[in-house]
């Protein structure tokens, strides 16, 4: 087995059992910075999609909020280096998708 493989079965056993909300593993397809927050979306073609119950069916947007993340830069820097350098990430939601079913804030940021 490859150890990409391995790598991706661990983190799908450990996000399904370790969290509530929605997780995703790929690159970042699109990032808008809008004042005091940033929304981006996960290409997740190759990756894993794991959707919590509250998201719908529409393309997931992870949303890193700088007013309630002590983390929220290093969370952008992460998200803006995969969209820049084609890297993939593991984004771990907090587990409810709001507006519309397709928002879901960011707990966490993996490389």
């Amino acid at each position: 087995m490859k150890l990409k493989s391995v790598i991706m079965l661990c983190a799908m056993s450990l996000s399904s059992a370790a969290m509530a909300g929605s997780y995703q593993y790929g690159k970042v397809s699109e990032l808008i910075t809008e004042g005091d927050r940033v929304t981006f979306q996960l290409d997740t073609t190759n990756g894993i999609d794991i959707r919590d119950e509250s998201c719908n069916g529409q393309t997931l947007n992870f949303v890193i909020d700088f007013n309630t993340k002590a983390t929220a830069q290093i969370m952008y820097q992460t998200a803006l280096e995969s969209k820049r350098d084609g890297i993939n990430i593991g984004v771990n939601g907090e587990g409810n998708c709001g507006i519309g079913g397709e928002f879901e804030q960011v707990s966490t940021i993996a490389r």
